[in-house]
């Protein structure tokens, strides 16, 4: 962070909200990032997969929210100058000269982070087992003490003393008796943090509505699901673990039917909005192909709607393959309404047909309703906070959003209007590029004195060196020692050259266990490290950090893939995967034993940029780095063209 830049609090931690906080933090501001979940990502956490990545191809892995977006949750926790408060919400909002005076609620979690391994022994205890899960927007049923969301960066629980025995009676101490970290502690309060920023972003996020306030569409019916509901059900971590499945007996439909427009373009129900919602049209598409090529292939799709809204590149075309290539029935159609046949559970849709202007019915096995995404809770006092009000939609109008830039308040992604996951990630780095442009930094980040010092510091570790290799086994939230035996991989491993030390690390994403680990390099003076976890798309930047710390060469430790590579993929054969294991890290131990040290020279930016092109985008980026007092050559082919925007 640079001296004397300006502090930047963003309220909200999904993608567009990280984007923003991400971009500054990277440019040298100080940022105070502030989600009320316990965990970053926001929605799209909660989906199965996104369009157009699965859409264009057969998918792979990478196409899943949580593969790919967990390692990029993990740099913007090590990030330099970045500040988060999970699960804590923003109480007060006070203008104080330049600055804005802000209050959070840090709220009780009843369970210690730095000590909690998400190891999950309490939620078996738990004797509270009926309360639905907001996660999975009650398809399932979770604990008082329970993790929000599985397999997050940080897996710790949190307890839900509104449910808690301890709490209402204090009846049950069974979780703090179990756990193993003693990481229970009832006595917890909220936490008041004191905040003075020079501007705020708000990045506060969409909900869905209730479809049940439009009882046309049947939602107190079982086989009738939101289009949220539907994603938890297709995700690998959901209720249902990916499977499609009717709530009422289980089984796989036969037929779907997906409703567009539920609550969206609306103006005269109560609780709807009168705009489109953007996404719906494609993400039903998304999940009806996905049903049709992948879930369940002879399962009929009908998409209900009164016209198609593919924004974007390649949407109109996509939804062109699914009808033509994978046979998504596209029916151009008004519900009227929507009854059960209470034999089947069947699901009976009675519609217009705009085509042809007759009432016609479709029988099907589920329905899921594109329900119409709004304004997040506590996003009008918020609004309130920064003085400005929300629109009958909950949206801040143009004139809001202008006047509240130029008091350095800045509206970013769904909170500003509508707009899909890629427009999420731009609106969200436009927005740092504003307040860059609002606060510009000093150039030149290193002076030739501190280049110099670094890069001979650095350099006079590249002497050869004779190996000292430490091993470590480290296991996270995932416990793949349920698959593996480190003790006998320990005991095969003892006998090789140059291997000084082997140490078991439970729980080593814990503050406790990364110090341990640090102490035991240094003290063994190792000269080359090797982590066994899981992929380093997930753990390089945590392993990178832990030694950046130390002072530890970049270039002498290895990172072995134990879980995907090899525990998750032998799961069956745990014989084969111990000796795929030993064979893994013999062969890690004889290529690090030739390692050298990284020679690392850090050299000055030319703070300089060169701008090619004569059209709008390329007239907007120069003007942004000018403003930021970056010097800008901007060439083009041809005479500067100014539009009218009316035009």
């Amino acid at each position: 962070m640079k001296e004397n830049s300006a502090s930047i609090l963003v309220i909200g931690g999904g993608v567009s909200g990280l984007e923003t906080a991400r971009d500054l933090s990277q440019r040298g501001y100080k940022v105070f990032l502030v989600e009320k979940a316990t965990y970053l990502g926001g929605k799209i956490m909660q989906l199965d997969e996104t369009f157009p990545v699965n859409a264009v191809s057969e998918s792979c892995s990478l196409c899943y929210p949580l593969c790919y977006m967990l390692p990029e949750i993990s740099k913007i926790y090590l990030e330099e100058g970045l500040e988060i408060f999970t699960y804590s919400v923003v109480e007060s909002i006070k203008k104080s000269r330049k600055k804005y005076d802000v209050t959070i609620n840090k709220k009780a979690r009843f369970v210690d982070p730095e000590l909690c391994n998400g190891c999950g022994a309490c939620v078996k205890e738990c004797p509270v087992k009926d309360i639905s899960n907001e996660f999975d927007y009650g398809l399932s049923n979770r604990t008082a003490i329970f993790q929000p969301l599985t397999g997050s960066v940080n897996p710790q629980h949190i307890i839900d003393s509104s449910n808690c025995l301890h709490f209402k009676d204090k009846s049950c101490n069974k979780c703090a008796e179990i756990c193993p970290k003693d990481a229970i502690d009832f006595k917890q309060k909220d936490e008041k943090i004191k905040l003075s920023v020079d501007a705020i972003v708000v990045a506060t996020g969409y909900e869905q509505i209730n479809p049940g306030i439009l009882p046309q569409f049947g939602f107190e019916f079982d086989n009738v699901l939101s289009s949220m509901q539907f994603e938890r059900m297709n995700s690998i971590n959901g209720p249902t673990g990916g499977k499609v499945l009717r709530p009422s007996d289980k089984k796989e439909p036969k037929s779907i039917a997906f409703i567009q427009c539920v609550g969206s373009r609306n103006n005269g129900s109560p609780g709807c909005v009168s705009y489109c919602s953007t996404v719906c049209c494609m993400y039903s598409s998304k999940e009806a192909l996905n049903i049709r090529r992948k879930k369940i292939p002879d399962c009929e799709c009908f998409i209900f709607n009164t016209e198609k809204r593919g924004y974007g590149k390649q949407y109109y075309d996509m939804m062109l393959d699914a009808q033509n290539q994978w046979g998504v029935n596209y029916i151009n159609g008004r519900i009227s309404f929507v009854e059960e046949n209470p034999e089947k559970q069947t699901l009976v849709i009675k519609y217009e047909d705009l085509n042809s202007g007759k009432f016609s019915r479709k029988e099907v096995d589920l329905i899921v309703l594109a329900a119409a995404l709004t304004e997040t809770k506590g996003k009008r006092q918020i609004a309130e906070m920064v003085g400005s009000k929300l629109d009958s939609d909950g949206l801040f109008n143009k004139e809001e959003v202008n006047q509240l830039e130029e008091k350095n308040v800045f509206i970013t992604g769904f909170a500003r209007f509508p707009m899909n996951i890629p427009d999420s990630v731009t609106d969200g780095s436009a927005v740092a590029s504003k307040i860059a442009q609002k606060f510009p930094l000093p150039l030149n980040r290193w002076t030739p004195d501190e280049i110099e010092e670094e890069s001979e510091e650095v350099l006079s570790e590249s002497e050869p060196l004779q190996p000292r290799i430490g091993i470590f086994y480290c296991e996270f939230y995932d416990k793949i020692s349920d698959i593996l035996n480190f003790e006998k991989i320990v005991k095969a491993i003892q006998s090789s050259d140059d291997v000084l030390v082997q140490e078991i690390v439970k729980d080593a994403d814990s503050l406790s266990s990364r110090n341990k680990m640090q102490k035991i390099i240094k003290k063994s003076n190792l000269n080359r490290v090797i982590f066994t976890s899981g992929s380093p798309r997930y753990y390089e930047n945590y392993f990178t950090s832990l030694l950046k710390e130390i002072d530890f060469n970049l270039g002498l430790f290895e990172i072995i893939d134990l879980r995907e590579q090899n525990a998750y993929i032998h799961k069956k054969n745990k014989k084969m995967a111990q000796e795929k294991a030993v064979d893994l890290i013999r062969m890690n131990i004889a290529k690090i034993r030739t390692y050298s040290p990284i020679e690392t020279v850090k050299g000055g930016i030319i703070q300089k940029a060169l701008v090619l092109g004569n059209d709008a985008s390329s007239i907007i980026t120069a003007s942004a780095l000018a403003n930021q007092n970056i010097p800008v050559y901007h060439v083009h082919s041809e005479p500067l063209k100014y539009y009218d925007a009316v035009d």
